[in-house]
């Protein structure tokens, strides 16, 4: 379970539908713009960004760290570790 301050970060990221990149505890990065944050029909917590690829929901458990790319953003990472 998130703590109430990464979640508010979370919740930040998406109401400014900040551009962000994602590196996932397997190393792999995701960029894209932040949309929305909520729960899968597994009731996992997920991120969903408009990426290259399309729309895609991100495990938030997965998250390792987001680095926010876009400019004059009022933060520019949160690590999830």
């Amino acid at each position: 379970m998130l703590s109430c301050d990464l979640h508010d970060y979370l919740e930040i990221i998406c109401m400014f539908h900040y551009e962000v990149s994602i590196t996932l505890k397997n190393d792999t990065d995701i960029d894209g713009k932040a949309l929305d944050v909520g729960l899968n029909a597994e009731r996992q917590e997920v991120l969903t960004l408009e990426s290259k690829s399309g729309i895609e929901a991100v495990l938030v458990e997965q998250i390792k760290l987001i680095e926010v790319l876009t400019p004059g953003a009022r933060f520019k990472q949160v690590s999830l570790v």
